[in-house]
């Protein structure tokens, strides 16, 4: 007979159920006789509940095929069952013993400032803001600080390019003036597509072509 393996190709001894043969001499039930080419014999009986199975799942996990000799529905199938059960146990619990164990995670923070009735905010903490995670939420300031920080970005980079178009009206630039200028409104314009004002277009003549 074919041996059964599980997924991590483990040896799983293959169990046949069989009623005894006629005029057969069964002994107590729960005797094992193991043969010489690794089949082990175990007369289960014709009533259950005769067999410890938990005593018997360790040695008929070592051998290479299992045969339950009784009452075929009412004992031989149920004992298989549950010597399946048994072995599927304790492989998930010798893997389970092996991995390191998983340290449990902490609790998303909640944002916590006051709401209008008094009560603390249940949102979770920087929700709608660029640190979620961290922080009040956006409906109580948690995003204020960074769109404070982007506007000012955006007001130097605004004031780097009008201040190279006010210098192109009156002498021509340089070419390194011309690509820090071409660079400066190329950063701006990519913070803000909708920014397309006149201050903006009068830098094309000496923006760089194919400077994207």
């Amino acid at each position: 007979m074919a041996v059964i393996k599980n997924r991590r190709n483990v040896p799983r001894p293959n169990i046949r159920c069989q009623r005894p043969d006629p005029g057969q001499t069964v002994p107590d039930p729960g005797v094992l006789a193991v043969t010489a080419g690794g089949v082990a014999i175990v007369y289960v009986g014709d009533e259950p509940g005769l067999v410890d199975v938990e005593a018997l799942a360790p040695q008929l996990r070592q051998v290479r095929e299992v045969t339950l000799v009784g009452d075929l529905w009412g004992v031989a199938r149920p004992v298989k069952q549950q010597l399946l059960d048994t072995w599927t146990a304790a492989t998930r619990a010798r893997r389970a013993a092996s991995k390191p164990p998983t340290p449990p995670k902490a609790p998303p923070s909640r944002c916590g400032q006051p709401r209008k009735d008094g009560e603390p905010c249940r949102t979770w903490a920087g929700s709608g803001t660029d640190t979620p995670g961290t922080g009040p939420c956006r409906a109580h300031g948690g995003s204020a600080v960074h769109r404070d920080a982007e506007l000012r970005r955006r007001l130097e980079m605004a004031l780097k390019v009008a201040e190279f178009a006010a210098k192109s009206r009156t002498a021509a630039l340089s070419p390194e003036e011309r690509l820090k200028a071409a660079v400066a409104l190329r950063d701006l314009l990519a913070l803000r597509p909708a920014l397309r004002g006149r201050q903006f277009r009068s830098l094309s003549r000496f923006t760089p072509k194919g400077t994207p």
